[in-house]
C-alpha cells in the first residue's frame, strides 16, 4: 500500500506541471483575483486548493468552484485539518462499531 500512495504522489506531482494544471490554476487565481480566499491576502506566495479529489480525475478535469486560491500558510492549514478530520472520521466509525456490536448482543 505505501508503494502505491508514493506512485500516486509520483503522477500527482507529475500532473501539475501539465500545460492544462498550469492553466486551470491560472483561470483559478484569476477568478478569486490572485486573493488567499481565507485571510485575503495576495502579498504572499498561492497555491490552488482542490476541495475535494474525486478518484480518477486528472488536477484540471475538476470545476472552477471545486478549487480555490489559498496562500502557502492557509493551504498547509487547510491539510492539517483535513488530516484532523479524517481521523476523527475513523474514531468515528470504529466507535460505531462497537456500539453495533454491542447492540447485537
Amino acid at each position: 500500500m505505501y508503494q502505491r500512495l508514493i506512485i500516486d504522489d509520483m503522477n500527482y506531482i507529475e500532473e501539475l506541471k501539465d500545460p492544462r494544471w498550469q492553466r486551470k490554476r491560472l483561470e483559478v487565481m484569476q477568478a478569486d483575483k490572485f486573493t488567499c480566499q481565507m485571510c485575503f491576502r495576495s502579498d504572499k506566495p498561492l497555491n490552488v486548493h482542490h476541495k475535494k479529489y474525486i478518484k480518477g480525475y486528472k488536477a484540471w478535469e475538476y470545476e472552477t468552484n471545486e478549487l480555490i486560491t489559498l496562500c502557502e500558510d492557509c493551504h498547509k492549514k487547510v491539510h492539517r485539518e483535513e488530516k484532523k478530520m479524517e481521523c476523527m472520521k475513523i474514531i468515528f466509525e470504529n466507535i460505531f462499531d462497537k456500539i453495533r456490536q454491542i447492540a447485537c448482543l
